[in-house]
């Protein structure tokens, strides 16, 4: 498996984000979410600005860079939609 392009402690504060997401919060987001790419990023929106994001990851990162970074921490988490779960 490739290296992630993410410095170390960028990714320790993403999952760290996600991790402190309560299971009500989860719940709503697989809910509300039309992907698991969707549900990825509402859920981190939940815990981490926009703004942060612009200023700490998009200026070394692509989305597609911080989307598999999310992909890794939702796999560790268990935190994904099963096809049945979608509207």
């Amino acid at each position: 498996m490739a290296r992630l392009k993410i410095k170390h402690a960028h990714y320790a504060h993403l999952k760290a984000m996600v991790e402190s997401l309560t299971d009500s919060e989860i719940n709503h987001g697989k809910r509300t979410a039309i992907s698991n790419e969707d549900l990825r990023w509402g859920l981190v929106e939940r815990r981490v600005s926009k703004q942060w994001v612009d200023d700490n990851l998009r200026v070394y990162l692509t989305d597609n860079n911080i989307d598999t970074a999310l992909k890794k921490i939702m796999r560790t988490a268990a935190i994904h939609i099963d096809e049945g779960e979608f509207a």
